[in-house]
């Protein structure tokens, strides 16, 4: 078994190492230094770290620059589409206000005599009236029209607003059909 050995100090010791600033001096060259270095670490890895992240930000400004234009390229697009969906709203909407006209023009079509040579040229629709426009052979048809479209119980009031007559064409009327 090896001696023990001996530490021999031959300096004296002083007030100074017993006192506050003589314990902080120790613990800073001892302790001290490894927090020291290890701050120094940090600093150097933030600095290090530092480039990463400025090419991450220049890859990323690349990116959004090229993003950028690809949206301006596509706006003339996107504005020709959303205006070409306001017209496919405006023309849904007109659509379904004549899919509502269509059973008023198949009840119309229905009173329309066969025989009368009653021809219907102009039609109106709107929320509480229809207006017929056409021409008639015969008065017997335009009778006929009048009769079978009183009789509806659709129409509150049917009322001839025009009439006139041409010889070679026939009669001429307007109807006014209240709803």
């Amino acid at each position: 078994m090896p001696a023990r050995v001996a530490t021999i100090n031959l300096l004296p010791k002083s007030e100074f190492d017993s006192s506050f600033w003589g314990k902080f001096l120790k613990w800073a060259l001892t302790s001290g230094r490894y927090i020291i270095i290890l701050t120094e670490v940090v600093v150097i890895a933030a600095f290090l770290s530092r480039f990463k992240l400025d090419s991450d930000l220049a890859d990323l400004a690349e990116r959004v620059e090229g993003k950028k234009k690809i949206l301006e390229a596509l706006s003339e697009n996107e504005r020709l589409f959303r205006l070409a969906q306001a017209r496919l709203g405006a023309v849904a909407g007109l659509t379904g206000k004549q899919l509502g006209s269509m059973p008023i023009l198949i009840d119309l079509d229905s009173s329309i005599p066969d025989n009368g040579g009653v021809v219907i040229d102009r039609v109106g629709v709107s929320s509480s009236e229809i207006s017929l426009g056409g021409t008639s052979r015969s008065e017997a048809g335009l009778g006929e029209l009048l009769t079978r479209l009183s009789r509806n119980p659709k129409w509150k009031s049917v009322e001839l607003s025009d009439i006139s007559t041409d010889v070679e064409k026939g009669t001429f009327f307007s109807i006014n059909l209240k709803q």
